[in-house]
């Protein structure tokens, strides 16, 4: 249970940019795969596998469920916890022993991960891990009341622009 609420909140700048996009556009922080890719016949019957915000899917494995098919859209996508790429538009088998929540992340997502505190108030919580996985060629972005954090990717090196209260302190490529 530590290790699913800490991972939970590393991830709270991330589900924070997902409800802020919600909030400004009504796009569900939680949704169907086929919401993000209507015409991808291939989704259209996806029913147990979800996307976080616009660029993290889950694929939840299920107690006494055999192997899990998992089904990635379109583009090119890398696991969460290996970084490794995977071609999208195919089905992978993940097995049901499998020790980690399938998370797979669209390749070139730059994805912040807060540092873990005793409540996501503590002062800790504020510094960010920039995860790059791929190119970095989707920025990310979020607000802070009228500021404004954009995370960038650029010739092997990350740069923060704007303020958020979040203080991004190391870059990582996964």
């Amino acid at each position: 249970c530590r290790e699913v609420i800490g991972w939970r909140m590393q991830l709270v700048p991330y589900l924070t940019a997902a409800f802020q996009r919600y909030a400004e556009d009504g796009t569900p922080p939680f949704r169907a795969l086929v919401l993000d890719a209507p015409k991808e016949v291939k989704l259209q019957n996806v029913d147990d596998q979800y996307m976080i915000g616009d660029r993290m899917m889950v694929a939840p494995l299920f107690a006494g469920e055999p192997d899990r098919k998992v089904v990635l859209p379109q583009g090119a996508w890398h696991n969460f916890w290996t970084g490794e790429p995977l071609k999208g538009g195919t089905e992978i088998q993940v097995p049901a022993s499998a020790d980690k929540i399938p998370v797979y992340l669209k390749s070139g997502s730059i994805v912040p991960w807060a540092d873990v505190g005793m409540h996501v108030g503590a002062p800790e919580t504020r510094r960010l891990t920039a995860r790059v996985y791929g190119d970095g060629s989707l920025p990310f972005a979020m607000q802070s009341g009228e500021k404004t954090l954009r995370l960038n990717w650029s010739n092997g090196k990350g740069s923060a622009e704007g303020e958020s209260g979040y203080d991004v302190y190391s870059w990582e490529r996964i």
